[in-house]
């Protein structure tokens, strides 16, 4: 518990870090991070959810929302960028694994015995 309790602080003080990026770059940043520190919790590796590391997830999710905000007008691309700011949001009050799970995930009960691991959508 205070191991886990420590990776949300450290988590916390790196989006603080972060605040002059843009929300969507950063919360693709956090997203990998919070996911590579629950994997044990959630008895899961990056292979089980379609990626080969944190890196593969992190860059993946930061040309997913290019794509998206190029190709949505201003409105839509405002949507975008406002979704991404609320779900760093939502991570920074997080205290488990359990309590918050990216924008672009689906919970998988098949994938292996925990019914909790998270799947990082693809493309």
């Amino acid at each position: 518990m205070h191991r886990l309790l420590l990776t949300f602080v450290a988590l916390f003080v790196s989006v603080a870090a972060l605040g002059c990026q843009p929300a969507c770059p950063q919360l693709c940043t956090q997203n990998a991070e919070f996911v590579s520190s629950c994997l044990e919790h959630w008895e899961a590796l990056w292979p089980d959810m379609g990626f080969e590391d944190g890196v593969e997830y992190e860059e993946a999710c930061k040309e997913r929302y290019v794509t998206a905000i190029r190709l949505s007008g201003a409105s839509g691309a405002r949507d975008i960028r406002l979704g991404c700011a609320e779900d760093l949001s939502k991570m920074a009050r997080s205290v488990s694994c359990n309590d918050y799970l990216p924008n672009d995930v689906e919970l998988d009960p098949t994938e292996g015995d925990n019914g909790i691991a998270p799947r990082p959508g693809g493309n």
